[in-house]
This record gives C-alpha cells, sequence and structure tokens, in this order.
C-alpha cells in the first residue's frame, strides 16, 4: 500500500507485509535540492524533510503487474502520478494538474489496458470554481500530455480552501469511483450544502443527479 511520511513529507510505498519485517520505499517528496533520484528504501540517507507530497496516496495494480500511484503535492497544490514498470523501475513523477488547489481526495483505478483514471478535486480553480475532475492517463503516460482532463461537475468557490485535514466547504469533495462497462461511475459531496451526488460517464462529459437527503 501507499502512505504519508508525516515526518519527512514523502510519499512511501509499503510491501512484503506477509513477512517480519516490511519493506518502505521512498518515492517521492526528497529535498528540493536532490531532484531527480529514484526511490529509494534509505531515502538515500537523506535526513532533511523535502516538499509534502504524498498526501491522499491511491494504488493499483494493473494486469501487467505494474504499480500505479496518484497522490497530493500540498505545497505545490497539484495532483501528481508515478508508476513502476514491470521491469522494477519507476518513472520520474508527472504533475497531471495544476491550477488553484488541485488533487485533493484523489482517487484512482487501472482498467484492461493498463490505463489510470483518476478523480480528485480541484478548488479555488482560476475560473473561480470548486471542481471535481477525471484524469484519463495512457497505458505508457509519461508526461501530462498523455492525460486527458475534463470536469466532471463544478460549483462558484466560495472560500480559500482550508488546510489539509479540515474538510473543505466546497464543491466536489471526497468523491468514490467504480467501473460500470466503459464508463465511470462517480459519487462526490457539497461540502458547504451537505449534498450527495452521483455521476456517470467519460471523457465525452458525465451525466449529474443529486440525491434525496444531506449528509
Amino acid at each position: 500500500f501507499a502512505t504519508f511520511d508525516s515526518f519527512f513529507g514523502d510519499l512511501v510505498l509499503v510491501t512484503d507485509l506477509n513477512t517480519t519485517a516490511p519493506k518502505h520505499t521512498y518515492l517521492d517528496g526528497f529535498p528540493t535540492s536532490s531532484r531527480g533520484l529514484a526511490p529509494s528504501t534509505s531515502r538515500h540517507g537523506l535526513t532533511d524533510p523535502g516538499p509534502v507530497r504524498g498526501l491522499y496516496p491511491q494504488i493499483a495494480v494493473d494486469g501487467d503487474l505494474r504499480i500505479h500511484v496518484a497522490y497530493y503535492d500540498s505545497d505545490a497544490r497539484v495532483l501528481r502520478y508515478l508508476r513502476r514498470e514491470s521491469s522494477g523501475d519507476w518513472i520520474q513523477p508527472i504533475i497531471v494538474d495544476q491550477g488553484g488547489d488541485v488533487g485533493r481526495y484523489a482517487r484512482l483505478l487501472t482498467d484492461e489496458f493498463g490505463r489510470p483514471h483518476i478523480v480528485y478535486s480541484a478548488l479555488s480553480t482560476p475560473n473561480g470554481n470548486d471542481e471535481l475532475r477525471y484524469a484519463l492517463g495512457t497505458n505508457a503516460a509519461q508526461t501530462d500530455q498523455h492525460f486527458q482532463v475534463v470536469t466532471i461537475s463544478s460549483d462558484p468557490a466560495q472560500s480559500a480552501p482550508p488546510p489539509v485535514g479540515i474538510l473543505p466547504q466546497s464543491h466536489g469533495i471526497r468523491p468514490c469511483i467504480t467501473f460500470d462497462g466503459d464508463q465511470l461511475v462517480v459519487a462526490f459531496m457539497n461540502g458547504r450544502e451537505g449534498w450527495l451526488y452521483l455521476g456517470r460517464g467519460n471523457l465525452q462529459g458525465f451525466e449529474i443527479h443529486r440525491l434525496s437527503g444531506t449528509f
């Protein structure tokens, strides 16, 4: 599983859970003076914290046993993505989406073609909205140009996003996702109103319904 190391501010992959010595691999969040370093079980001996990356981590393993990870960089307020190939090599982290506060509550699935599907919140965007967005990557994505991003649902932002750990009073938060054939089904909240919404669609668009009752 993927987790967040709050001391270093790093994204960490934990494997070998069925052994007496689980393996911890530091993936992202190394000090900015050490950019470009590959994932490491020793953190390359670095003891200084780096940028805070790895919040809301999501992990998925595709049919070729490749590991996909989506996560939030709370310093830069962007959505990031990593992948370990079948060879064991990791690609360089990709900034999938940015502009505003992008990437909280990331959810990740992979399909039968090994493509990553990521749903996440985009708060206080440059156009003044709070949004829920969907990013679909190619099977071999290496840069942000290999992702297509669409807005699932949006509403005018009423306030700036609060610090991480405080529930935003915003539209498009806390999504859950699943596949239904060739469509993605998404449930999410409007934190200000307390309404629960259900969406269904793909890159061509989503049909959104507000469900009865508040939470």
